[in-house]
């Protein structure tokens, strides 16, 4: 264990689907087009103290 060391795993879900459209009807029931279905993000960060009440952090986030 590294004391300020994190690291987090975020996922988002989506299941898009047009459900209406004016312009294009023939298009509904169709899947969003460039939308992931499945996105995970980790993101370590570091956390540290430079002087008594002042802090800061380190993040990096890498996406899939």
């Amino acid at each position: 264990r590294v004391d300020g060391f994190r690291v987090n795993l975020i996922g988002t879900y989506q299941n898009g689907e047009i459900t209406e459209s004016a312009k294009a009807p023939e298009t509904v029931g169709n899947k969003i087009w460039r939308q992931p279905e499945l996105q995970l993000r980790l993101a370590p960060s570091y956390n540290f103290q430079i002087t008594k009440g002042v802090s800061a952090s380190i993040l990096v986030q890498s996406g899939m």
